[in-house]
């Protein structure tokens, strides 16, 4: 399941069952309605996605669900 953290440097997904391997930019960024989910960060957040996932976007998905399934949410087609 997709996580929502902010730049890579600061909140980079750690430390959780799933191995996020790449991240990409929720649709607005970073005018966005995607938050980092970190507690007490209000800055934007990137999409973070498992291999799996990240698979899946690269073949056109767009529509990825969070890890706590509250929220989905919505990432730019793949410009090659």
């Amino acid at each position: 399941m997709a996580l929502c953290r902010c730049d890579e440097k600061q909140h980079k997904p750690k430390g959780t069952k799933e191995e996020y391997i790449n991240y990409v930019k929720p649709i607005g960024y970073p005018e966005t309605s995607s938050f980092c989910g970190r507690k007490n960060c209000n800055k934007p957040g990137l999409i973070w996605m498992t291999k799996e996932e990240y698979d899946k976007y690269l073949n056109g998905q767009t529509l990825f669900s969070y890890a706590s399934s509250v929220s989905k949410v919505k990432v730019p087609k793949v410009n090659f």
